[in-house]
């Protein structure tokens, strides 16, 4: 009876937590809110001063509905962390995506995919 109480009370907690990875956090600043909501994994959704940037966006992230990006912020190579078709769903006219260079040598999406869009790249500091 213990196993099964501690079972079902883990549970409930992980479903609470499943909930609330998904809601967003509103946080004041001096320079107004700041609103943060995760999507999927570690595809984010971040909104400050009127603009809209979205951190790694990927499937399975819904993206429909979702406002069109500002920024877009690429941390990682791998599929997790970018989709071409993602990208070019949340992108708009004027759109800025900021990638490790690894990202567009090792998997080519900016020059493919969104050849209309502002590129640009970081250089990590040596």
């Amino acid at each position: 009876m213990k196993l099964f109480l501690a079972v079902a009370c883990c549970c409930f907690a992980l479903s609470s937590l499943a909930h609330s990875a998904t809601a967003t956090q509103t946080f004041p600043t001096s320079a107004g809110e700041v609103k943060i909501t995760p999507l999927y994994h570690a595809s984010t959704l971040i909104e400050a001063g009127g603009r809209i940037i979205y951190l790694d966006p990927a499937k399975p992230t819904k993206l429909a509905g979702l406002p069109k990006a500002d920024l877009i912020l690429i941390t990682d190579i791998h599929q997790d962390h970018m989709d071409p078709a993602s990208i070019a769903e949340i992108s708009k006219a004027g759109t800025e995506i900021f990638a490790p260079p690894a990202v567009a040598r090792g998997r080519e999406i900016i020059s493919l995919c969104l050849r209309s869009y502002s590129e640009r790249y970081l250089e990590h500091p040596r």
